[in-house]
């Protein structure tokens, strides 16, 4: 096969079966590792320890290794999800998700999530039921928590920016408190003003036959300024990235703009699973559902073998 003669759609044929054929083979391998581990079947074969089995043969780090086989213990009492990573049926993290949370008594419904939901969706709908079991009733607390890596330097450079702010003011500041100071100066969102009539762009786009999918950009802003610039769905603080058909847009070919949300990508995942119950009603009213809405799961299944990127992302600019 001669790679330069190949079309873009037979070269970029060609990337998508090779890279779903090579997740699929990777899940496999995942699953037969823990055996591997028991059987002590790489010493026999001449390698130093199980690290280097996995690194040579599948190119897995060593921390992968040690979550593989944290999870095949974590399931030896839950035979469907441990069936589903055995197999590589779904990948070894998607299980690894619902594995801390799940019991023996839950696990298949567990395990019919993990088969249908987005890995997106899937961690929200795990924090959803922590949050509910730990909360018992009570409001979610006030304060959220920020986690991600930073480099020496840049870690240098915020604790030598909050002495500077704690110097000036003449009193110790909490990260929070020196945070906030630090973004006084920062560029404000650009908010545009709408200048159409609300009603006017309902009317326009009600009556339009056969529009685009891609939505027009006084529809967005006017979702985007009703919402206040924040992501739809009740009590989230991330920005929204996705616009969402709450009346899917291949059924009724509308971009009506009461009928569209601005959410984050892991909401957007959770809303088009059919997750949310109440969808076509204000914000404040969606409750999750414990499972997706009844004939979705093909869909989902395909969702997740081809994993397109939604339709209507924001913009950078508006």
């Amino acid at each position: 096969m001669n790679v330069k003669k190949l079309s873009d759609g037979e070269l970029y044929g060609l990337c998508k079966q090779y890279g779903f054929k090579a997740r699929e083979w990777t899940r496999k391998f995942a699953g037969l590792l823990p055996e591997v581990y028991h059987r002590r079947l790489y010493k026999r074969r001449g390698y130093s320890s199980i690290y280097e089995f996995a690194a040579k043969l599948a190119s897995m780090r060593k921390e992968q290794v040690d979550r593989i086989l944290r999870l095949s213990g974590k399931l030896e009492d839950k035979p469907t999800l441990k069936k589903q990573f055995e197999t590589g049926a779904q990948s070894w993290s998607k299980v690894e998700k619902v594995a801390y949370i799940a019991t023996s008594d839950n696990e298949k419904e567990w395990a019919e999530k993990v088969e249908t939901m987005p890995q997106q969706a899937l961690v929200l709908c795990v924090q959803n039921n922590r949050s509910e079991s730990t909360a018992c009733g009570n409001p979610q607390p006030e304060w959220n928590t920020l986690s991600f890596k930073v480099s020496p330097q840049v870690e240098a450079k915020l604790r030598r920016l909050k002495q500077k702010l704690e110097k000036e003011r003449g009193e110790a500041l909490t990260w929070n408190e020196a945070m906030e100071a630090m973004m006084e100066g920062a560029p404000q969102e650009e908010r545009v003003e709408i200048k159409v009539c609300p009603d006017c762009i309902k009317r326009r786009e009600t009556a339009r036959k056969n529009p685009p999918r891609t939505i027009r950009k006084d529809v967005q802003r006017l979702v985007l300024a009703r919402q206040e610039y924040k992501c739809a769905f009740p009590e989230c603080t991330h920005p929204p990235e996705i616009f969402h058909h709450a009346k899917r847009f291949s059924k009724h070919h509308t971009h009506d703009p009461d009928c569209i949300r601005a959410l984050c990508k892991r909401h957007e995942r959770l809303a088009h699973c059919g997750m949310i119950k109440g969808e076509n009603s204000p914000p404040e009213d969606w409750r999750l559902r414990d499972r997706p809405e009844p004939g979705l799961a093909d869909q989902l299944m395909m969702r997740n073998l081809v994993g397109p990127e939604p339709v209507n992302p924001l913009p950078k600019s508006l």
